[in-house]
Order: C-alpha cells, then sequence, then structure tokens
C-alpha cells in the first residue's frame, strides 16, 4: 500500500511509554482501518494496566467508549495530524478539549472493546488516513503479508525500545532528554 505524503508535526513524535520499556509493534493485512495500525505489546509480557502518554502536545477531540475500539483517546496535533490510542483498561484520564503535552498520561493499556488481549492499538493519522506511524523522526518499520500455505493473515513486528540517555550529561538530538527510539526488526509471528 502505498504512503500518502506526509507532512512533518510541529514536534516529532515520541512513543507512547515510559522510558526503560520494550514494546514490540505488529500488525497484519487485515487490520482496521488499514495495516499502517500498530498493534503494541511489551516484551516480556505485563501490557495491562500500562501507562500510555500522548507522543506529541494536542487538543483531546475524542475521549469515549465504543464496541470496537473500547475506551480510547484520539488528539488533534495541528496540520492535519491526529493519533488514536484505543483498548484502554478504563476511561481515560484524559477529556475532550483538554489540551495535553508530549508525555503526559491520557490512559493505561487494557482490552476493551474487540480487542483479545490486554494491548494498545495505536495509530498516526495525516488528513483523516492512517500513515505509517513515525516516533523520534524515525519511520516505524513493520512489513505486511500473508502466510503462503494458508493465505491467513501474518503479523509482522518490530522492537521499540526506550532508552534513557547514555550519559546524563549528553542530550539525544531530538525528542525528550530521555527518550530515544531503537526500533529493530523482530520475527514475524503467526496471527
Amino acid at each position: 500500500m502505498p504512503a500518502p505524503h506526509r507532512t512533518v508535526p510541529s514536534s516529532p513524535p515520541e512513543d507512547p511509554f515510559p522510558c526503560g520499556q520494550q514494546w514490540t509493534a505488529s500488525t497484519r493485512s487485515d487490520h482496521i482501518p488499514n495495516p499502517h495500525s500498530l498493534d503494541l505489546l511489551k516484551v516480556g509480557g505485563g501490557s495491562n494496566n500500562q501507562p500510555i502518554l500522548a507522543v506529541a502536545g494536542g487538543r483531546v477531540v475524542k475521549s469515549a467508549y465504543d464496541g470496537g475500539g473500547g475506551w480510547h483517546v484520539r488528539i488533534d496535533h495541528g496540520n492535519g495530524w491526529q493519533t488514536r490510542y484505543l483498548h484502554m483498561i478504563s476511561a481515560p484520564a484524559v477529556s475532550v478539549d483538554q489540551t495535553v503535552v508530549q508525555g503526559q498520561l491520557i490512559g493505561r493499556v487494557g482490552s476493551t472493546g474487540d480487542s483479545g488481549t490486554p494491548h494498545l492499538h495505536f495509530e498516526q493519522m495525516q488528513d483523516g488516513t492512517t500513515v505509517r506511524s513515525a516516533f523520534d523522526g524515525q519511520l516505524v518499520t513493520v512489513e505486511v503479508g500473508r502466510s503462503q500455505g494458508d493465505q491467513q493473515p501474518r503479523r509482522h513486528q518490530a522492537r521499540l525500545e526506550r532508552l534513557p540517555p547514555a550519559d546524563v550529561g549528553q542530550q539525544p538530538a531530538r525528542g525528550h532528554p530521555e527518550r530515544r527510539l531503537r526500533q529493530r526488526r523482530g520475527a514475524a509471528a503467526g496471527g
């Protein structure tokens, strides 16, 4: 699927979890609304009730419950950019029209709505279309394909890791001083 034209958000989005955590991003060919949607699971387990942070500052335009997304939040970051965070464990920590800052707690990971396990369904949207996500200026590489034998959708994964700076006095070039993203391709898992 070709990626739509991307404009640059006012500040580079950061990953939606606290420093020192590793999360796996996966998608599938039948992901709704499209394969650019990410399902994020904490490496080693324990995703349930983990804090979800705003990836960039903006205004909350939706904070609600519905049968598909469960408890969820949508934030407008300006310039046509929005992010969506679905399947929160309970009502979000933010409300409609509230202004949020990058890194602010907006909710906690859960499995509400149409979800089989605790995870964060995450989307970055440009002009209403879900596009390939980027954190701290790096595009998340999660390729989509199908298994050859049974033609069932196959999940592909990338590993996201928040790392504190190597030296307290040394600041990363972009983003919050204590947040950098390391991305590694993981093995595909059946799904």
